[in-house]
């Protein structure tokens, strides 16, 4: 079992880390802490990741790798998306608390400021994520 690679939030409250796994299976090659150190999340995969990454917000983690253990002879590729947490019903609900309110309005600005706030998932951090995310907080849930 070797570690691979190890991801945290931009607020250090969650962090994922990926392992090959044992050829046993002992345990998921993917697995999501929180600040507590208590398991919130895992994926357990056919083979072994070998690369992580979590979004700044820490509700996503995405996962490369190879499809079979890597001590085992094989090849083949294998990607997994993982959200964290509950699934918000309004995507402006920027914070997952309490529904769409003035706070969502501030830890989004916060956020989009600080280069953390790539609303539309679109891998760039622009002035659309600021109008995308407005049109939906105005628009209401």
């Amino acid at each position: 079992d070797t570690l691979q690679g190890a991801q945290a939030s931009a607020d250090g409250t969650r962090f994922v880390v990926v392992s090959w796994g044992t050829v046993d299976n002992a345990h998921p090659e993917v697995q999501i802490f929180d600040r507590s150190l208590a398991l919130i999340g895992s994926i357990d995969t056919p083979g072994s990741p070998y690369a992580v990454d979590m979004t700044a917000n820490g509700r996503y983690v995405v996962v490369g790798g190879k499809h079979v253990h890597a001590n085992t002879f094989g090849n083949g590729s294998d990607a997994y998306s993982y959200r964290i947490g509950p699934v918000p019903v309004c995507l402006c609900d920027w914070n997952a608390v309490d529904g769409v309110n003035s706070r969502d309005f501030f830890d989004f600005l916060t956020d989009f400021f600080e280069n953390k706030a790539d609303y539309n998932q679109d891998a760039f951090m622009n002035s659309q994520d600021l109008f995308d995310f407005l049109g939906c907080f105005f628009a209401g849930c």
